[in-house]
This record gives C-alpha cells, sequence and structure tokens, in this order.
C-alpha cells in the first residue's frame, strides 16, 4: 500500500514526469530476489534532534534493517495526514507531491530508503510549517511496521495587543491611547496582552518571559523601569494554550503631550535548547494631569431657594431693621432693584422671587439668579460679613478662578469653554472680582447687560454656575 513513487539512496523525492514509470520501478525492485544479510539488531529509527523549527528538513537514519532491501518510510503529520514536498532552495517547501489525508495505517505517499551493508539509511523530510508531534513509520517489502519515531514541529506562536492583532512593525504599533499624567497606563487582563500558540505536540511545553526589546528609535530605556508586568513568565502547553500579560507604566514622570514608543519581546525557552522571539509595539500619549474643582461649599441656585437656604438668609444680622445682606447686595448693580431697607425676610424673598423668574429667555433672567447665588455664597462663607453659614472650608470670594476653563450645562455635562471673554479677556478672577466685574457691564436691576448679547450672558452665566455647583476649576 505504501508505493506510489519515491525517491531512491535516501534523495529528496521531486517530481517526475513519468510517475507510473517510477512507481513501476519501485514495485520492481520490491520484487527483486535479494539474497538478505541478516539485521544485527532490532531496526530503529532516529531524527537528528527531537524538535525542529517549522519549514525546517528533518533528517533520520535508520539501523539494523536488512541490509539492500528496500523500505518505505511514511511520516505522519499531526493530523494524522501524510504530505510530501519537493525540496525548494527558498527555506520553504516546494510543489506538493503526495497527500493522503489518513496515513495512520499506511498510505501510498511516502518515500523509499534501501538499507547499505550495514543495515543503515537516511533520509530527509521537509516540513512545512504544521505544528505538533510527527511520527516516522518504516515498512519493509511486505507492508510489516518494523520501526517507529516521534518528533516535534514547534508550536504556532503568536503575541497579540490587547485587541486581539500582531503588532509587529513600529508602523503599526497598537495605539493604547491617551493616559492622563499621574494615572498609570494600565492593561489588565483579560483585556491585556496574549501569547499564545497551537498545534502542540502531547508532551511539548513552551516556557516564556517577558521584556523590552531595546531598539534605536524607541523609548524603551525610559519605559522599561516604569513598566511592571503580571506575570513577567509562564509556560503554555497544550492543556494551557496561552497566557494573559497585564502591563502597567507608571506615567507621573512622563512628558506632557509626549507619544511613547516600546517593543516588547517574548522569549521563549524550547525543548533541545531552542528558543524564539516574539515582538509587540505600542504607543501611547501622555495628557495633562487631571483638574479636580475644589470643594467649597457654595449653595445653588436650589439651595438658596428651598427652606435650608431661606432660613440662613432670614437670619441674617440686621442693622436699624435693614439686613446686612442688603447692603452686601446692592453694591452689584444688578441687584440694585432690591430696596435699600430690604428686611431679612423680604431679601429672602427677594431672592426666591430672581430665582423662579430664570426662566433663560431673556438670558440675563438666568445670569442674574446665577450671580445671586454666588453673592450669597460669597456673604455667607465669610466670618467678616454674613459668617460662614454654609460651612466653607475657606471664604469664597477668595477663590481664584480659571475663566478658560468654565463648564458648559454645569456639572460640565457638554465639556468645558472659554468665558474669558466675558471677564474683560482676562484668563482667570477671583470670585468677588467676578462679581464687581458686572457692575461694568449692567445696568441698575439688570434690565441691560452685556448690551444684552445673550452670547456674552450665557458665558457669564455658566461661570456663576460653575461656582455654585462647585464645578469651576482653578488656574
Amino acid at each position: 500500500m505504501w508505493g506510489r513513487g519515491g525517491s531512491v539512496d535516501g534523495t529528496m523525492l521531486r517530481r517526475s514526469r513519468s510517475a507510473p514509470l517510477a512507481a513501476a520501478l519501485v514495485v520492481a525492485v520490491l520484487q527483486a530476489v535479494v539474497a538478505p544479510v541478516a539485521a544485527d539488531a532490532s531496526p530503529t529509527v532516529t531524527t537528528g534532534k527531537d524538535d525542529y523549527f517549522a519549514n525546517e528538513v528533518v533528517d533520520m537514519y535508520g539501523a539494523g534493517f536488512e541490509a539492500g532491501q528496500p523500505y518505505g518510510v511514511v511520516v505522519v503529520r499531526p493530523d494524522g495526514s501524510a504530505v510530501l514536498y519537493a525540496s525548494s532552495d527558498d527555506g520553504q517547501h516546494g510543489e506538493q507531491l503526495c497527500y493522503d489525508a489518513d496515513a495512520s495505517d499506511g498510505t501510498d505517499c511516502y518515500q523509499t530508503v534501501t538499507a547499505d551493508n550495514s543495515g543503515a539509511w537516511a533520509n530527509l523530510y521537509q516540513l512545512n510549517g504544521v505544528s505538533g508531534e510527527y511520527r516516522i513509520n518504516v515498512y519493509d517489502a511486505a507492508g510489516t511496521l518494523t520501526a517507529t519515531a516521534t518528533f516535534l514541529d514547534a508550536a504556532s506562536l503568536r503575541l497579540t495587543g490587547t485587541d486581539g492583532l500582531p503588532h509587529t512593525p513600529m508602523a503599526d504599533a497598537e495605539n493604547l491611547g491617551t493616559v492622563q499624567q499621574t494615572v498609570p497606563l494600565s492593561v489588565t487582563c483579560p483585556s491585556g496582552l496574549t501569547f499564545g500558540g497551537t498545534n502542540f505536540g502531547t508532551t511539548e511545553t513552551i516556557d516564556w518571559s517577558i521584556a523590552y526589546f531595546i531598539g534605536p528609535t524607541d523609548d524603551g530605556p525610559t519605559l522599561q523601569p516604569l513598566t511592571t508586568f503580571e506575570p513577567t513568565g509562564g509556560t503554555i502547553s497544550a492543556a494551557s494554550p496561552s497566557a494573559c500579560i497585564g502591563m502597567t507604566i507608571d506615567t507621573s514622570t512622563l512628558t506632557v503631550g509626549q507619544t511613547y514608543h516600546g517593543i516588547l519581546v517574548v522569549t521563549t525557552a524550547e525543548a533541545g535548547g531552542r528558543s524564539r522571539q516574539l515582538k509587540y509595539h505600542f504607543r501611547f500619549t501622555v495628557d495633562a494631569p487631571p483638574r479636580t474643582p475644589p470643594e467649597t461649599g457654595a449653595g445653588t441656585i436650589g439651595f438658596w431657594h428651598n427652606n435650608n437656604g431661606q432660613a440662613i438668609i432670614k437670619g441674617d444680622a440686621t442693622t436699624k431693621k435693614s439686613c446686612n445682606a442688603t447692603t452686601w447686595l446692592r453694591q452689584f448693580k444688578p441687584f440694585q432693584d432690591l430696596s435699600s431697607k430690604a428686611t431679612c425676610t423680604q431679601v429672602a424673598s427677594y431672592v426666591s422671587n430672581v430665582i423662579s423668574n430664570a426662566t433663560g429667555s431673556p438670558m440675563n433672567t438666568m445670569l442674574k439668579a446665577q450671580m445671586l447665588a454666588t453673592a450669597l455664597n460669597v456673604y455667607f462663607s465669610t466670618p467678616g460679613l454674613g459668617g460662614n453659614q454654609i460651612g466653607a472650608p475657606v471664604p469664597i470670594g477668595g477663590i481664584v478662578i480659571d475663566l478658560t476653563m468654565i463648564c458648559e450645562n454645569s456639572p460640565c455635562s457638554s465639556g468645558y469653554q472659554d468665558a474669558s471673554g466675558s471677564f474683560g479677556g482676562a484668563t482667570s478672577m477671583t470670585v468677588i472680582q467676578m462679581l464687581v466685574f458686572q457692575n461694568s457691564v449692567a445696568n441698575g436691576g439688570g434690565g441691560v447687560w452685556y448690551g444684552n448679547n445673550g452670547s456674552l450672558q450665557e458665558d457669564a452665566k455658566d461661570s456663576f454656575d460653575a461656582i455654585n455647583n462647585e464645578s469651576a476649576l482653578t488656574p
């Protein structure tokens, strides 16, 4: 069964235009009467090493066979098939010469060898990248299995990024995004890097370790001491064919605005002293550290409209029956429609009405309500004014606000905007300075404000709103 053309004297099988004739010649050889020479020992077949690289040529050696006798050499691949390729000079296999899907019990896809006078023979077999355990079966002319041996074609290995794809060249480096300085870049399992293999031999195990590969154009020297891996190495096999690798990079000392490139390399330790390296390229950009608004204790317009805020206003000190908050508020032009002799109860009612009338059309009604809440926050957080009635950690009037980073629709649901144009182009001001500035752009009572420019009014409104919602940033 194992005859369908082949090589003689251990030379590599190559394609022939006279395959039927070659087959006939082989049959004739097998049927020829050859005076057998008894073997000194049981036939054996061995290979030059236990494990081969993909597409390597396997060297195999027979001993103890009948001198002068032909034998069929069948190499059974890990999937049970047999295939023969012509040899090639490019390090890969040549054309396919024969294929049998099931060669476990014999096949006509084989190579022919003839034992020399000492009962020995040598042969070569071209691998084609199918990894796993191979079996060599040697048959005599009667089709009897006379010797067998195994060898390995190393498992196919793969190192992939968080997207499940390999990133081997730097031009294809995986973009891990933008990370804020002081917030570590973290790639965690099960979504981390993956090192794994396929087509393992039955007993094949591969030890591995990961480290930086330091190249001429990457940032490995900078990133290496800042990086930790979890795990740093391990073992994969048919039972456990892959490993997830987590990576954390401390970004606190990296430069804001810079993009960093790194190359990681997994190095293996395999049977027969084999070692392979698989590379992974990545990049990321460092952004400015996060900015957290200070907790000021400020109250929103809702707070000053509800019972708690109203009670604080009504409880303010008076001078000659006039509420002290009246004098404070009337120094700002938009609130000069408040009676100069208003009692604390009347001030509370004024605040409630202003907030209730804040509809957004026209915009200065919303601006007036938000500015009023800010003025009350300043007054009732300052010991020398209304006293610290709201439990503010510091007087709110002295806090400096970054006017170039003002929340749109506090608390920042729509991102940040530059509101400096509503404050004369100043990039920052204290809260009390922001309140006083309104005297230069509003008339008494706030009926005309910013020349009734809705855009400027809205930016100013958002600025006071951010202060009242504790979402305003400091420079």
